[in-house]
């Protein structure tokens, strides 16, 4: 017999990307509410399914958002006793930014323009050995 299909509706995609955007991880929210499909069924259908992994990728970018908030949080609330601890999560943190919205969040910054661009301009620098 074969299980239930996974119904993808809108409701349970916003619920979903809700709990996403709230903070919490895919692996969280499939292990702890029963209705939420499994891990490997949300991973599947973000490979197969555009409309759907831009939404994951919406929420991603939104939970974020909070996570630098948290991070603010936790700093602010660091004591000299757990401060170590504080700045390896808020580095996790700053990881996982980086990697889910890496354009607002990555190391990279890519300037783009034309080759007139000041910005698209580079610059040579020869060294003159002294006589």
């Amino acid at each position: 017999m074969m299980p239930n299909a996974i119904v993808w509706d809108d409701a349970l995609i916003a619920q979903l990307c809700d709990e996403i955007a709230g903070g919490r991880a895919i692996h969280e929210i499939a292990e702890t509410e029963s209705w939420c499909p499994g891990e490997a069924s949300i991973y599947r259908q973000m490979a197969k399914d555009e409309a759907f992994r831009s939404a994951i990728s919406s929420a991603r970018a939104a939970q974020q958002e909070r996570e630098a908030d948290e991070c603010i949080r936790m700093a602010d609330m660091a004591t000299p006793e757990d401060w170590q601890v504080v700045k390896l999560r808020i580095w996790a943190r700053q990881w996982r930014a980086s990697k889910l919205a890496p354009k607002k969040y990555g190391d990279k910054l890519e300037l783009s323009g034309d080759e007139k661009s000041p910005l698209a301009m580079g610059i040579t620098v020869n060294f003159v050995k002294p006589s």
